[in-house]
């Protein structure tokens, strides 16, 4: 199985043509997209998905102008409910494939993330029991490795994800707790590594691969991709 997350920019608008090129050729199995919009492009979206072969979809979001997350599979998959708030549930969406759960998820910037952590954090005792992933754009990372300053908002409750509830940060268990590869540029250069995987232990175990593919940045979107191969 091959999972994709790629943060598609205020919902895509006229890119979704080259969006859905890279989706065709990434042979993912599951795709998350952070920053889906509902309307012409999102249905212009779900549309080119359909016809890729993913039959499964489900989105956070109606309003057009509401960032959200969608999850398309193009392997059998059931809808998880999630009892979720108002502001939680426009950012975070989740299927069951086989026996493994996916999270797709796409955060606030600022304090604003703080619900989705705390969701999270209550779940996880359940979610960690079985072979469970949340990935997507957290917004979040640690300091002065995933950004070179100290100005993400609430690293904490990112740094609690593997210190008390049981998940493991996937891209840095295959390359090491000193890597630093960014995912996002702000307009002035800095670097950030906002877009995560994060594994229960069942699940860690079937991972293979974790990367980052830089190449849909500038023209498709302004995220790098990033692909997990499971068993």
């Amino acid at each position: 199985m091959r999972i994709l997350t790629l943060n598609i920019r205020h919902g895509g608008g006229r890119r979704i043509p080259a969006i859905l090129g890279y989706v065709a050729t990434s042979g993912a199995d599951v795709v998350v997209l952070p920053e889906y919009r509902a309307g012409v492009y999102g249905e212009q979206l779900e549309e080119g998905l359909e016809g890729l072969g993913y039959a499964f979809r489900r989105r956070s979001v109606t309003a057009p102008r509401s960032n959200g997350v969608l999850l398309a599979s193009r392997l059998a998959a059931e809808p998880i409910a999630l009892e979720a708030d108002e502001h939680s549930a426009r950012r975070i969406v989740a299927c069951r494939s086989g026996d493994l759960s996916i999270f797709g998820v796409h955060f606030a910037l600022g304090a604003g993330k703080r619900r989705l952590y705390d969701l999270i954090a209550a779940r996880s005792p359940l979610w960690t029991r079985s072979a469970s992933i949340v990935v997507g754009d957290f917004n979040t990372g640690r300091h002065r490795i995933d950004e070179a300053g100290a100005t993400f908002a609430l690293t904490e409750c990112f740094e609690a994800l593997e210190r008390e509830q049981g998940w493991t940060d996937a891209w840095r268990h295959f390359h090491g707790t000193g890597a630093r590869e960014f995912t996002w540029h702000s307009p002035r250069g800095n670097g950030f590594r906002l877009d995560h995987v994060f594994a229960s232990r069942p699940a860690l175990g079937r991972i293979r691969a974790v990367a980052y593919d830089h190449a849909t940045r500038p023209a498709i979107t302004d995220h790098s991709a990033l692909i997990v191969d499971l068993t």
